[in-house]
């Protein structure tokens, strides 16, 4: 716990929750509103809550500014938000810090950013999902920030790298894993888990949302080669959305895969536990990540690790995961194989994960970052 220093007023948005409702820079934020004012006492944060973002996160430490409503809307438009522009300006923010690469509402001294990865730096426009002039939006919201946010290794060297920021801008805070996911639930929940959703079978898990860089092609024809080789595994697909992308669907449907497939709308975190908890080995088959927090949510279940051979995912798991070419399906079956054979595969033990992935270290690394700012 810190001493309590000159008080430091944070505001911040409700973005990512407007956009995704949920997810892991959800989760991030979250935490981290949660746990820096329980260690620094002298922070708090301001949230500007849009309606469309659901009910504001409450606790110590946190204030919600909402947008006025004056109906008709649109006869009031202009005077809801000079209304909510004045009430922003009062909260007198020491420091924004946008939940996903917005500027900041009002005039606000300071400006953090966090950057979860760059994708659209690695591939042509589009494959991510995001609008065409989003990339030239993050690189400049992170090349104009006081300070910048890492999420890894690998996503600090790509904002230096397609960013131009100054190294001594960017500060790494890892991800942690949440309480909720940190504990192997009971068997009979497991149990419960695998009754409710069909799972007779042994399973394999994914978690994540269907965008063309997550990759599903490559698990489900991997899945496919796994299935023909003589080991049925049924396949679990927990994102946003419980239905596949058409040309998925199909594949699915023309090689009569449907009734071992169990595709899931997100889950809330006892059932979302209870699916790690369950699965024969969890596949994060991503062509890019900033950081995979999903990775350490698996590995505290104690569930086997088989992930894309890629840079975010080398740095998080390091030897404690069975890789695969993510380009090849063939791989994928292979890699699935030898985790599913290999009982003595190391893997993470509790001590190691909380000493490498810790929520409040996180916060504390955040608190530190902004005294730092309010001093210079």
């Amino acid at each position: 716990m810190s001493h309590l220093g000159k008080p430091i007023t944070v505001l911040s948005d409700g973005a990512i929750f407007s956009l995704m409702g949920g997810g892991g820079i959800a989760r991030y934020f979250k935490e981290i509103w949660r746990r820096v004012p329980a260690r620094a006492p002298e922070i708090r944060f301001v949230l500007d809550w849009p309606a469309a973002a659901g009910p504001a996160p409450a606790g110590p430490g946190l204030s919600v500014v909402r947008g006025f409503q004056f109906r008709p809307g649109r006869l009031f438009i202009r005077w809801n938000a000079a209304l909510h522009r004045r009430a922003l300006r009062a909260v007198r923010a020491d420091i924004f810090h946008s939940t996903y690469y917005a500027p900041a509402p009002v005039p606000v001294p300071r400006v953090v950013v966090t950057a979860h990865d760059l994708l659209d730096e690695h591939f042509h426009d589009g494959f991510s999902g995001n609008p065409r002039q989003f990339r030239l939006q993050l690189r400049q919201t992170l090349a104009r920030a006081d300070a910048v946010v890492a999420v890894s290794e690998t996503t600090r060297a790509d904002v230096i790298r397609f960013a131009g920021v100054a190294p001594d801008r960017v500060v790494v805070c890892p991800h942690g894993v949440s309480p909720s996911l940190g504990s192997r639930p009971a068997e009979e929940q497991v149990a419960a888990f695998r009754a409710r959703h069909r799972l007779e079978r042994p399973y394999l898990l994914y978690v994540g949302r269907h965008n063309s860089y997550k990759n599903l092609s490559t698990l489900i024809e991997g899945w496919r080669l796994l299935r023909e080789s003589g080991r049925t595994f049924q396949l679990c697909c927990v994102g946003d959305d419980a239905a596949l992308p058409p040309h998925l669907a199909d594949y699915v449907a023309r090689h009569r895969l449907a009734s071992s497939l169990r595709p899931l709308p997100r889950l809330d975190d006892a059932e979302l536990a209870a699916a790690y908890a369950g699965a024969s080995a969890f596949v994060f088959p991503s062509l890019w990540e900033g950081f995979g927090l999903p990775i350490i949510e698996a590995a505290a279940a104690g569930c086997p690790l088989v992930l894309s051979d890629i840079p975010a995912f080398r740095e998080v798991a390091g030897e404690r995961a069975c890789f695969f070419d993510p380009c090849s399906p063939v791989s994928l079956a292979d890699a699935l194989s030898r985790a599913l054979a290999d009982r003595e595969h190391p893997r993470w033990t509790k001590q190691e994960l909380a000493g490498r992935f810790d929520w409040d270290a996180s916060a504390e690394a955040h608190a530190a970052l902004f005294r730092r700012l309010m001093a210079t």
